[in-house]
């Protein structure tokens, strides 16, 4: 064994100080709170991220509940089908890297794999290879952004529209655990925060179909997720807690609405589609003008709205629960 006595000395207490700064470094950013004032979290992910934006919120009013301080914006951009080698939308709809940059996101929440731990093992390097493309994507150019990776979530073992639970126990388990140890890995070589969600117990009624959370299992890994973030774990049966729920999430659901509508108008082909040019799709006086986009600008003040609700309600909740 080469000992360090041996090592030049002007080679040796140079390494030795960049090794302490870089320790130093790394030390202080673990301190640093991983949310900071006025970030944007996008939600990036296939129908369970879907839900947990829009259909439930608890990730959100965990957040908002906790962190009330930070003015914390939420911003669903998930689709439901989606996987790390397709995400496909409407014509001319904007990629999901340009969306992020629209919206200035500085954290992004995803999750990809469940669907595509299905193919087997076999298919595990073309996985990571585009999952590495598509968080490449998603982190751009701005060093700023945060990027959080959730593990594929489970099947419930009686499920039988995914092979039975013989397939589930057995050798999609294995598929399971094989898939989030490589994302785990590629999580830290990405220098992203990995959270698991393979732990959750398979006999908890969690999900609604064998596949996708129900509303049990999303509060179960929203919670994972905001303790992950820095949000203090709480009992959500004190009356309290109770109460907070009662009247954070109504304010949460009708700004996810509002934003659900913004983002996806169902007649998106006349918003920049392809029936642009169709005459009720513009003005009826000047036919240069085009009415549609600027009433969609009408709901970004409804949002804003719902989003000070949701900060003001939250910081009453926070001086009322101390």
């Amino acid at each position: 064994m080469q000992r360090v006595s041996h090592l030049p000395v002007k080679l040796f207490f140079p390494s030795l100080a960049a090794f302490i700064a870089c320790a130093a470094i790394q030390s202080s950013r673990a301190e640093e709170p991983y949310l900071k004032p006025d970030d944007v979290i996008a939600l990036v992910g296939g129908e369970d991220m879907v839900a947990a934006g829009e259909q439930f919120g608890f990730l959100e009013f965990h957040l908002q509940r906790a962190l009330p301080h930070l003015r914390l914006k939420v911003r669903n951009i998930a689709w439901e089908g989606d996987t790390v080698f397709e995400q496909a939308r409407m014509l001319n709809y904007p990629k999901l890297e340009h969306q992020l940059d629209e919206l200035g996101a500085t954290v992004v929440i995803m999750q990809f794999g469940q669907m595509e731990y299905l193919k087997g093992k076999k298919e595990l390097p073309q996985f990571i290879e585009a999952y590495e493309s598509l968080i490449r994507r998603l982190r751009g150019n701005v060093d700023s952004r945060r990027l959080m990776i959730l593990s594929p979530s489970a099947f419930n073992s009686s499920s039988s529209d995914v092979g039975g639970p013989a397939r589930v126990s057995s050798e999609m388990k294995s598929d399971l655990e094989a898939y989030a140890a490589s994302i785990r890995k590629l999580a830290g070589q990405m220098s992203a925060m990995y959270v698991d969600v393979t732990d959750v117990k398979e006999d908890d009624p969690i999900k609604r179909d064998g596949v996708h959370w129900n509303d049990n299992g999303q509060a179960i890994i929203a919670e994972k997720i905001c303790v992950a973030l820095g949000c203090p774990k709480v009992d959500e049966t004190t009356a309290p807690n109770v109460a907070s729920a009662a009247r954070l999430i109504p304010a949460i659901k009708a700004k996810n609405r509002l934003w659900d509508r913004y983002r996806r108008p169902q007649n998106w082909a006349f918003l920049a589609g392809d029936r642009v040019t169709q005459a009720s799709s513009r003005d009826h006086i000047d036919p240069s003008k085009r009415w549609f986009p600027e009433e969609m600008k009408e709901f970004l003040p409804l949002i804003a709205a719902r989003e000070h609700e949701i900060w003001d309600v939250a910081a009453k909740l926070k001086r009322e629960n101390k």
